[in-house]
């Protein structure tokens, strides 16, 4: 044995495990929290929340659980509130919701009640503000962060009343996927965008809140999932794959025929080279893509996400500060990884100790807007009747968490860098 290999067995430590050796280190090391237990995904999807326990004056089989709803944009201004849950023996869970616009000054609030664990079905109402679309990389706690930093806001924001019902299961032997049918009966309105103060003044020029069709809308829906739990912020493998179906069934903003709509994603990682290392290199890829037939409402078009001040994988790193829209709509993204190997073959043995990391990047997309509809649409709805391509390269692990990008456009030549967190793992 070498001197470093007597050394390393001679100071093996028996209570070290996975989390504690490959915990993430640097200025935003601790932010993050991968230990065993945890499956919050804190990259952005979905509301900012933190959960409460049961107090020990409820029975054994209550649970009580509490997440504060607090968030940033500039239709709501602050929205101010909490939601919470009570759950009964698994099976039974009781949910609702209330928040403050301080822009709107106006109310949101929604309650529902879940019966069931891996089969179950769930009545709920719902008073809010949603974001007209949905988005992978980008939720409402990294959105408000741009708002708040004089950015444009990311999003559009519809008014939505509405009630679902719905019913689905875990896919038997499969424990990670589930299959979901739901009715749903909603009213629509307009909102404009405030221009509420932010941490550098007001901007000068807000993006409009993009318009909508507004009336009632009747629908069912189908859907099937498959997620297994990944590290948050993005720095590890994300393993999921869905299927939407959403037909029409009523309401005075659907038209003669009505429409169906089909949208679904596959994000994977494949192992490539050098598969024996505890960390091989990988290829990272994301296929996304959805359709239509019958006329297609404006809030229900489909969407290709950008990028912000975060430049994540996923999305479109040289397409800034919004989504490009359509009625239909297609992606494909990669990324490969070749950890530390880059510098172990220069001789660099200290940035690859430091967990220094070469990516290369690449993505293409497009969606497709009918010609008749384009000229009739709110402007601040982007569309890309045409192919958006780039390639990029990427260096990872920089004080441990950063990464920064340098992408490049090819159909409309420019050249973009940004950062990220670091693919850990």
């Amino acid at each position: 044995l070498t001197t470093d290999e007597i050394r390393a067995y001679a100071t093996i430590d028996s209570t070290m495990t996975l989390e504690k050796a490959f915990k993430p280190r640097g200025l935003l090391g601790r932010l993050v929290d991968i230990s065993e237990g945890s499956s919050d995904n804190a990259g952005g999807r979905g509301d900012s929340s933190a959960s409460g326990r049961s107090g020990s004056f409820l029975p054994r089989n209550v649970n009580v659980i509490f997440s504060p709803a607090v968030w940033f944009n500039q239709v709501e201004g602050w929205h101010l509130g909490g939601a919470s849950a009570v759950e009964i023996s698994g099976r039974i869970r009781l949910t609702g919701r209330v928040g403050y616009e301080t822009a709107r000054k106006a109310w949101t609030y929604g309650a529902g009640i879940r019966l069931g664990r891996r089969s179950w079905m769930e009545v709920r109402y719902l008073d809010h503000l949603p974001q007209r679309y949905a988005s992978g990389i980008n939720g409402r706690f990294l959105n408000s962060i741009t708002v708040l930093s004089s950015q444009p806001d990311y999003f559009d924001y519809l008014h939505e009343k509405g009630a679902t019902i719905s019913v689905g299961s875990q896919i038997p032997g499969w424990s990670a996927a589930t299959g979901t049918l739901r009715f749903s009966s909603s009213r629509h309105s307009n909102v404009v965008r405030n221009t509420s103060n932010t941490w550098f003044g007001t901007p000068d020029e807000p993006i409009p809140n993009a318009e909508i069709d507004v009336g009632t809308l009747q629908s069912i829906g189908l859907s099937f999932l498959f997620r297994e739990d990944s590290a948050p912020y993005g720095i590890g493998a994300e393993y999921s794959a869905h299927l939407n179906v959403e037909r029409s069934v009523g309401g005075s903003i659907v038209e003669a025929g009505g429409y169906t709509r089909i949208d679904g994603s596959i994000v994977w990682r494949i192992p490539t080279f050098y598969r024996r290392r505890l960390l091989p290199n990988t290829l990272d890829f994301k296929l996304a893509a959805g359709t239509y037939s019958g006329n297609l409402p404006r809030q229900r078009f489909g969407t290709i996400d950008g990028s912000t001040f975060l430049t994540t994988f996923g999305g479109l790193r040289t397409r800034k500060d919004r989504p490009y829209e359509g009625e239909s709509y297609a992606l494909f993204a990669a990324e490969h990884s070749f950890r530390t190997i880059f510098f172990e073959r220069l001789g660099l043995r200290r940035l690859a100790r430091y967990g220094w990391n070469i990516i290369l990047t690449g993505a293409i997309a497009r969606t497709w807007i009918a010609d008749d509809r384009v000229e009739d649409l709110f402007p601040a709805i982007d569309n890309l009747n045409q192919l958006h391509t780039e390639v990029g390269l990427s260096l990872s692990g920089l004080l441990g968490m950063i990464r920064v990008d340098f992408a490049r456009r090819l159909d409309t030549p420019s050249n973009t860098i940004g950062i990220s967190v670091a693919r850990m793992f």
